[in-house]
């Protein structure tokens, strides 16, 4: 695929003589572990890369075709987990933990679009084993290396959550809305997560042993990173579902 249809300066745009399925090949042909699905007029690109030891994933939004044939994308860069010589480009806030009801999940009441809350949900290192969190929208919260092992998570949103080295042993994500979250290195054995939506959510690293992930919504190219993670095996526990077979896997 010529790579003059997909110019990257800054701003990411299609070239006016392009159609949308050659802006897709062209995008795959520059980028790096490149997300492009066609849609009406429009077209969803997300990629991946990494630099200097840390990694950004930069998500481009859904654009539509302008009246003299391009389309213009916004990247928001997204910091994933960075060694302590670039923690500065996290910017996590320490933990507090004069908090005493800081391990107390709260359910958002202010819509889950932008992961929208009045107060940071800061669960980080937090024992929410066997809790019933069914129907929460717990949007934006920051979980990483919390312990959420046999939880009822059914029909929870949790959009956006950064949950790197969490442990989700066993719970339940039944319907639940899990786009965008970041799942890098977690522990999710035996984790059902049946009609769950997981649309540009992050497993890099992630223990997928037998958990179920039958009917789910997901992209084609996050469907094939995960079925590449040699974790992926074995047979859920409560389901039966092949953890395999259960995400579309060959």
């Amino acid at each position: 695929m010529d790579r003059v249809c997909f110019v990257s300066s800054g701003s990411l745009s299609v070239r006016p003589q392009c159609g949308i399925a050659a802006a897709c090949e062209s995008y795959r042909s520059v980028t790096n572990r490149v997300s492009c699905r066609k849609q009406k007029s429009a077209v969803f690109m997300s990629y991946t890369f990494s630099s200097n030891d840390w990694k950004q994933r930069a998500v481009g939004v859904l654009s539509e075709l302008s009246i003299i044939g391009f389309i213009a994308f916004s990247v928001a860069a997204v910091a994933a987990p960075v060694p302590a010589a670039n923690a500065a480009a996290l910017k996590l806030p320490p933990i507090n933990t004069r908090d005493k009801n800081r391990c107390e999940p709260s359910s958002s009441a202010m819509g889950q679009a932008n992961a929208a809350r009045d107060k940071l949900l800061d669960l980080r290192e937090c024992d929410l084993s066997g809790k019933n969190l069914q129907g929460y929208d717990i949007s934006g919260a920051i979980m990483q290396s919390a312990k959420v092992d046999n939880a009822d998570l059914t029909d929870i949103v949790m959009s956006k959550t950064f949950a790197e080295k969490a442990s989700f042993k066993n719970s339940v994500f039944r319907n639940g809305v899990v786009d965008r979250v970041i799942f890098d290195k977690a522990d999710l054995t035996g984790a059902i997560f049946e009609n769950a939506v997981l649309s540009d959510s992050s497993f890099a690293g992630a223990n997928l042993e037998n958990a179920d992930f039958t009917d789910v919504y997901i992209g084609d190219f996050a469907q094939r990173s995960m079925c590449r993670n040699p974790t992926l095996k074995g047979e859920n526990p409560v389901t039966g579902a092949p953890t395999r077979e259960s995400l579309g896997c060959k």
